[in-house]
């Protein structure tokens, strides 16, 4: 409910509405009274834009006494509404005043407010198309923005807390480099040296077999391959 009040008072009254709050409703006009007098006494008000005098429903000859007369705006309307109501309105020295009041848009033709509806729902169908549209690009600017900011770089100066973040966390980056590198490196040295060893042990153990083998000693042949084993050698 709010938000619809909110979009009647953001769009503004019609065209048509305008016009009403800018007319005055003349009653107990002479019949003698013509538009040239009606203008004449009533332009001392203000501007008159427009006079429609009212006639009878049945006889449209046979003036009704009534008239609508437009001003060029709604203060100058009020401005007539208020005196009638305070002072007495002679127009064309006729003897009887007329009566003044703001009009209302039931006062106006049905034909002329069903234009005035029809012409209010075609801005308000163009006014809602220009805000959606609006509302489109404001969103496709906004989605715009925020893919070019993941690519927008900060430049950052001397002295500024960023700028010493982020050299600290070189700093800590190019050491835990330095620590990894030295690491990889002794690893690589004590993997060298542990097969350095192991190839010597085993050249040692080659040549204490070979040794024992030339010894000539079957028994103790037998015994040392047995302890290793290996099994009685095949004669």
């Amino acid at each position: 409910m709010e938000n619809g009040v909110k979009r009647k008072l953001e769009e503004g009254p019609s065209e048509f509405e305008q016009k009403v709050r800018r007319t005055v409703f003349l009653d107990e006009i002479a019949p003698q009274v013509t538009v040239a007098i009606m203008q004449s006494a009533l332009s001392q008000f203000g501007k008159v834009t427009s006079m429609k005098l009212v006639n009878h429903p049945l006889d449209p000859l046979v003036p009704q006494g009534c008239a609508l007369i437009e001003f060029a705006n709604e203060e100058q309307a009020m401005r007539v509404a208020a005196t009638t109501r305070k002072n007495l309105l002679m127009v064309g020295g006729m003897p009887r005043p007329v009566r003044a009041r703001m009009a209302s848009k039931y006062m106006f033709d049905s034909a002329e407010v069903e234009r005035s509806n029809l012409h209010h729902h075609h801005q308000k169908q163009q006014q809602k198309k220009k805000q959606e549209k609006e509302e489109d690009e404001k969103e496709k600017a906004k989605q715009e923005e925020e893919r070019s900011s993941k690519w927008k770089l900060s430049v950052l100066t001397l002295g500024d807390a960023k700028r010493d973040k982020a050299e600290k966390l070189k700093q800590v980056r190019a050491r835990q480099a330095a620590e990894i590198k030295m690491l990889l490196e002794k690893h690589e040295e004590q993997r060298a040296e542990l097969h350095k060893r192991q190839e010597s042990h085993w050249e040692d153990e080659f040549k204490k077999l070979d040794a024992i083998n030339k010894a000539g000693k079957q028994h103790g042949v037998d015994e040392l391959r047995a302890f290793f084993g290996m099994g009685p050698q095949q004669k």
